[in-house]
């Protein structure tokens, strides 16, 4: 019982916060769009971890509107506020009660939960998605089991944050233990990453753009968590250098759990996001 009131007050105090922010956000003439963006926290985290970001868009006067979908510990979804008749690029902030689930399956099930709730209510028929460490995997594994569905919205855009797509290594800091070949794939492969390689080809198929961010510590090839080689990993999925973009950032807050906590980070997102549909320039960068 008490789990469930500081669940209450979390949701509470995280709606607070984004109408807080929407309140003080700037007025920007751009064109409304109804696709929602979902944000996926990481492991033993929750929905708290995604409000700088969406705090971020509100300020940039990109978006008006953001709900939370809590996720319960037998998958039940249950929404918290309303997207109006006028949203701009609402926002989703999920939420997973069970914070410490391991099994991708599981977590894809829950993504797909969450979708099929926000089509029955809202008549969704696209998404975008943001995920921040094991987040990026129930993204995945949502698109690996149910990517073809054709009674599922579409995913259109997605920005991955510090992901580790090939597995955890045990010591981060030795960036020898997987080699990257430059077109992403590593000469190692997780059995969960062996299993993402079915979605080769997926990609390019339904044109789904894609932004993948990672830090790298001072004098490491890590954010301080997940080893840099296993977030490149990616782009060997992805498998599409027209849409597909990566970023590496140095500097202040790019440790694991701060990178979802950076201004640079946020900036990002918002032009990838919520940039004229222009072409996608494939980009590269490894410094």
């Amino acid at each position: 019982m008490l789990k469930k009131i500081g669940l209450i007050l979390l949701i509470c105090s995280s709606i607070i916060c984004l109408k807080t922010a929407l309140v003080q956000a700037s007025t920007v003439g751009e064109k409304s769009n109804k696709t929602p963006t979902l944000f996926f926290h990481g492991y033993s985290s929750g929905v708290h971890a995604e409000e700088y970001m969406a705090e971020g868009a509100f300020k940039a006067g990109k978006t008006n509107t953001a709900i939370i979908a809590n996720v319960s510990r037998t998958g039940k979804v249950k929404l918290y506020d309303k997207m109006k008749a006028n949203s701009k690029n609402p926002l989703v902030l999920v939420n997973f009660e069970a914070n410490r689930v391991k099994n991708y399956n599981t977590l894809g099930k829950w993504v797909r939960n969450v979708l099929v709730k926000l089509k029955s209510k809202y008549k969704i028929t696209k998404f975008n998605a943001v995920g921040h460490s094991m987040g990026n995997m129930a993204i995945m594994y949502y698109l690996l089991k149910y990517g073809n569905k054709s009674n599922l919205p579409k995913l259109q855009r997605q920005v991955a944050l510090a992901g580790h797509f090939n597995g955890l290594p045990r010591k981060v800091d030795k960036p020898d233990e997987t080699i990257i070949a430059r077109n992403g794939r590593p000469d190692l492969m997780s059995s969960a990453y062996k299993k993402l390689l079915h979605l080769r080809g997926y990609y390019e198929k339904n044109r789904i753009k894609v932004l993948n961010i990672y830090g790298t510590l001072p004098h490491e090839d890590s954010d301080g968590r997940v080893n840099n080689n296993t977030s490149r990993s990616l782009r060997y999925i992805v498998d599409d250098n027209q849409n597909y973009q990566q970023k590496q950032l140095r500097g202040a807050n790019v440790s694991h759990s701060r990178l979802r906590h950076n201004k640079r980070v946020n900036k990002m997102i918002n032009k990838f996001l919520w940039s004229s549909n222009k072409k996608t320039k494939a980009t590269i960068n490894q410094g």
